[in-house]
């Protein structure tokens, strides 16, 4: 018995490799965060204060993502907007009184004679 892969199964690799990836960055952060806040470098500065620091990085890098984040998705429906709104056409159609257009003689036939002239 033979079974087949729908395009929904081909699409779990990818969401399994994005939650993995948002593991391990986070498992990355948390490693930093220790290291950076246990660094006798930072000895002098008292830990609550480095450890607010730190959670105001993470707070402002955050927010730079959901920024950017809102941005591509306002540029995204910009784009769909445009595509799908008709494009604008010159209008080339003469009005009644532009007798000297080039189409008038074919938008208004009722204003000529049979030989052409205006009447």
């Amino acid at each position: 018995m033979t079974f087949h892969r729908t395009s929904r199964l081909n699409q779990a690799p990818s969401r399994q490799h994005m939650v993995n990836v948002a593991i391990h960055a986070g498992r990355w952060i948390k490693c930093f965060e220790v290291a950076a806040v246990s660094s006798p470098r930072l000895a002098a500065i008292p830990l609550t204060y480095r450890q607010i620091g730190f959670q105001a990085v993470k707070v402002f890098v955050s927010c730079v993502i959901a920024l950017y984040v809102v941005f591509l998705t306002l540029v995204t429906i910009a784009v769909w907007v445009m595509a799908v709104l008709p494009m604008p056409r010159p209008d080339d159609e003469p009005d009644i009184f532009q007798v000297s257009h080039p189409q008038h003689r074919v938008k208004h036939p009722e204003m000529y004679d049979e030989n052409g002239d205006l009447l």
